[in-house]
């Protein structure tokens, strides 16, 4: 899992991001909800990221291969 986030979030806002994502999900086994909530910390931490990007398809492939 580390070496997905990694490669997935170049910086390091991203990557602290990414990991609260995948705990989240943890925590919930929901992915659409897991994905609802990230959505929102980001655009609370000044990313605009949609669902449909190519971040967050990768965010979900990690959350899969968990």
């Amino acid at each position: 899992m580390n070496t997905c986030v990694n490669v997935l979030a170049s910086s390091t806002r991203k990557r602290e991001l990414t990991t609260w994502c995948l705990a989240q999900y943890a925590h919930t086994s929901s992915l659409a909800l897991c994905l609802a909530q990230c959505t929102r910390v980001f655009a609370r931490a000044g990313n605009t990221v949609k669902l449909s990007s190519p971040f967050f398809l990768q965010v979900s492939q990690c959350i899969y291969e968990i």
